[in-house]
């Protein structure tokens, strides 16, 4: 925007510079709203000094006027978007009967004013919350077609229909930026582990944690840890090296922080211990025979009898065969048929030795 320094020359009789009448008006053709092509002004004034005056003008046709000075009192220039200083006698001089109005925008508060104006007219029994339920489409519709950047329109969360306005430059969208990392966890197994993370940002991050099972390779959404402490479930020595980390995401990106491993030691945690194997044996073909097995753990493990009848190469869970003693009907003589246990808790797992079975006449 240029300052435009005017200068003109000021009757005096008595010598003195400048008589208190010398002013410049400056004004602006608008047109009146609704009104088609009539006009009307916008005018402001500033005084001349020693006949001069330097004013800053925005770009377009201005409609200039100097009170008490000699020479030419009326000019309407054409202002262009320039800066720094220019003299108004350089400007080009525009007929007035040529230029169109400009039409102004109306404000948000204009508008928004002049529907709850309306709107109380028509209606000047309702209630304040039934004004905001009525107009709120109507502001709705405003801001689609003139949607200001300092005004936003949320639903209002107790009043059907109704909105909340607020009124304010906008916060700058700023990416997420991690102020905390979390650090590697030593736990033993049958304990969780805690991870903490944080982030800056406009508007305030969100935060997902992440899980990788094979050292960052790919990476997964833990379900519901969505906020800035992630705690896990209770971990066995089996997820001894799993990664973990967060995700911090808004409207300018999202930002993952470094990986934390997790270790899982056996040591003192209660995992399954083999007390007692099941034993050997040779027995008759179609006789009953009970093996027995036993293991220690907190918490007490659970027990699975499996079979293998190929040497060892394959195992399958005999169903039912869940206590420490298992009792069955020997096969058909001439076979070899192994057995053993898996006891299983929280913290790990641990399998007796086999058992060979050899089924005699």
């Amino acid at each position: 925007m240029p300052d435009v320094r005017f200068e003109y020359t000021v009757p005096t009789a008595s010598g003195v510079d400048a008589p208190a009448s010398a002013q410049l008006r400056l004004s602006l053709p608008v047109a009146v709203r609704g009104a088609g092509r009539v006009r009307t002004t916008e005018e402001f004034a500033v005084p001349l000094v020693a006949g001069v005056a330097v004013v800053s003008l925005s770009p377009g046709a201005w409609h200039v006027f100097a009170d008490g000075v000699e020479g030419e009192p009326e000019r309407w220039i054409l202002v262009t978007d320039t800066s720094g200083e220019v003299a108004a006698s350089a400007l080009e001089d525009v007929d007035p009967r040529t230029l169109e109005p400009t039409v102004p925008t109306p404000s948000f508060t204009q508008a928004v004013s002049s529907v709850v104006a309306a709107y109380m007219l028509e209606h000047p029994s309702v209630t304040p919350d039934q004004v905001a339920a009525s107009v709120a489409a109507s502001v709705a519709a405003y801001l689609a077609e003139n949607p200001p950047e300092d005004v936003t329109l949320i639903d209002h969360p107790t009043i059907p229909g109704a909105g909340i306005l607020t009124i304010g430059a906008p916060a700058p969208v700023v990416a997420p930026v991690v102020t905390v990392q979390p650090v590697p966890a030593s736990v033993s197994a049958g304990a969780a582990a805690t991870f903490n993370a944080a982030a800056t940002g406009s508007p305030t991050p969100s935060v997902q944690w992440q899980k990788s099972t094979n050292g960052g390779t790919t990476w997964n959404d833990v379900a519901g840890a969505t906020s800035a402490v992630y705690v896990t479930p209770l971990l066995s020595v089996g997820d001894s090296g799993v990664l973990f980390r967060a995700v911090f995401t808004n409207a300018g990106g999202s930002v993952p922080t470094t990986a934390a491993s997790v270790t899982v030691s056996s040591s003192g945690s209660g995992a399954p211990v083999i007390t007692l194997h099941p034993a050997s044996g040779s027995v008759l073909s179609g006789d009953e025979w009970t093996l027995t097995a036993a293991a220690t753990g907190s918490p007490t493990p659970s027990v699975q009898w499996q079979v293998s009848t190929n040497g060892g190469t394959t195992w399958a869970d005999i169903a039912g065969a869940n206590s420490t003693s298992y009792t069955f009907t020997v096969r058909a003589a001439g076979t070899f048929t192994r057995y053993r246990a898996v006891f299983t808790n929280t913290v790990d797992s641990a399998t007796t030795n086999a058992a060979i079975i050899a089924a005699t006449d």
